[in-house]
C-alpha cells in the first residue's frame, strides 16, 4: 500500500520537470525569434535612412554643380533619427557608398548613390546617427559630417 504514495509523487516530480522542459524551449526558440526580427528591423530602418541620405547627397551635388565657378556655400541638413529599433548606428561615406552600422545587435547597410563626375564624398570620420550636414565650401568635394 506504501508503493501508491511514492508513485503519486515521483508522477507529480516527473510531470513539473517535462513541463520546465517544454516552457524552456519554447522560451529560447522564441527568444531567437525575436532577436531575427529585430536585426530585420534595423536593417530595414537602416536601409531608409541611407536611402534619405543618399538622395540629399545626389541633390547637394547637383546644387553644387549649378554653382560651379562661384564661391557659393552649398549646405543641406539632412534630419536623420538618433536611434534605430532603440539602439544608435554610425555612417560612414567613401566613394559613392554609404555604409550604416549598428553594434547591438552587429548589422550593416551598404547604401549607393551617384554624384557627377570629379565631385569626391566622405566623411571626415564616423558620424553618429542624427541631424547630418552635406557641405561644400568651394572645392569639388562633398563632407558629410554631424549637424
Amino acid at each position: 500500500m506504501t508503493d501508491r504514495a511514492v508513485s503519486v509523487a515521483v508522477n507529480y516530480v516527473l510531470t513539473l520537470t517535462i513541463a520546465t522542459l517544454l516552457l524552456s524551449g519554447l522560451a529560447v526558440s522564441a527568444g531567437g525569434l525575436i532577436e531575427t526580427q529585430s536585426e530585420e528591423a534595423i536593417r530595414s530602418e537602416l536601409d531608409v535612412l541611407g536611402q534619405q541620405l543618399a538622395a540629399n547627397i545626389e541633390s547637394a551635388d547637383r546644387l553644387a554643380t549649378v554653382a560651379k565657378g562661384n564661391t557659393a556655400e552649398v549646405r543641406i541638413e539632412s534630419a536623420l533619427p538618433t536611434r534605430v529599433a532603440g539602439t544608435g548606428y554610425t555612417i560612414d561615406v567613401a566613394g559613392d557608398t554609404i555604409v550604416l552600422r549598428t553594434t547591438d545587435p552587429v548589422v550593416s547597410v551598404s547604401v549607393q548613390f551617384t554624384v557627377s563626375d570629379g565631385t569626391a564624398v566622405e566623411t571626415e570620420r564616423t558620424v553618429r546617427g542624427g541631424n547630418v550636414l552635406i557641405e561644400r565650401n568651394g572645392d569639388d568635394r562633398l563632407v558629410v559630417e554631424s549637424a
